[in-house]
């Protein structure tokens, strides 16, 4: 949802043309950023909260402290490990589970099922590189920069752009790609991803239909 806010804000700007105003938000999201690391950086509270929305927060801001979040920070190091071994086609799809569970430490049973080890990477450029390496990686960001490109040119050319479809479906992707940065596609948001892109791309080739 903050992903979404910040890319609404930005393109919002970027569409009226408000250089004054997108500087500032930027340095406002540069700030933040480095805050955020900074967090990082340190040592977290050793006090959890008990309240599932508080514990939510502390999960985001201190990836080491959170079982969730370090949990993620374990799939990425071993997908990282394997990426290096086969960096160009990767393994294939649903692979991952024969290759990291060499990879298996007894502390992992501190945070997941005894024997449990993970079948994604919880991130979407990692399962993407895991999957078809660097050359799948490169189609898939081909298509998403393409098809940006596209929903963002539309929006140029529409006379009011906040009321158009394009602008929410685009805002909904993005927000989609970023939560992928922490989780992966399934069946049910795969449809939705792959309705979405095949929507900006029709709304954004036939403007004198869909104006």
């Amino acid at each position: 949802m903050f992903a979404e806010i910040v890319f609404f804000i930005v393109v919002f700007l970027w569409i009226r043309q408000n250089k004054k105003a997108l500087i500032i938000f930027s340095l406002f999201l540069i700030i933040f950023f480095v805050f955020y690391f900074y967090l990082n950086l340190g040592s977290p509270p050793q006090k959890t909260s008990t309240s599932p929305i508080f514990y939510r927060l502390e999960s985001l801001a201190f990836l080491k402290k959170a079982t969730t979040g370090y949990t993620r920070l374990i799939c990425w190091q071993i997908a990282l490990d394997l990426i290096k071994k086969r960096p160009i086609l990767g393994y294939g799809p649903e692979m991952m589970p024969f290759y990291s569970i060499k990879y298996y430490q007894p502390y992992f049973a501190i945070y997941e099922a005894i024997n449990a080890y993970p079948d994604r990477a919880h991130n979407d450029i990692l399962d993407t590189l895991l999957i078809a390496g660097f050359v799948g990686l490169a189609a898939y960001l081909w298509l998403i920069i393409f098809v940006f490109y596209l929903g963002l040119k539309a929006l140029k050319q529409i006379q009011y752009p906040v009321s158009s479809i394009q602008y929410p479906v685009l805002v909904g992707l993005f927000g989609y790609l970023v939560s992928l940065q922490f989780n992966f596609h399934d069946i049910q948001t795969g449809v939705y991803f792959w309705l979405y892109i095949g929507l900006i791309y029709i709304l954004s080739t036939n403007l004198q239909i869909y104006p």
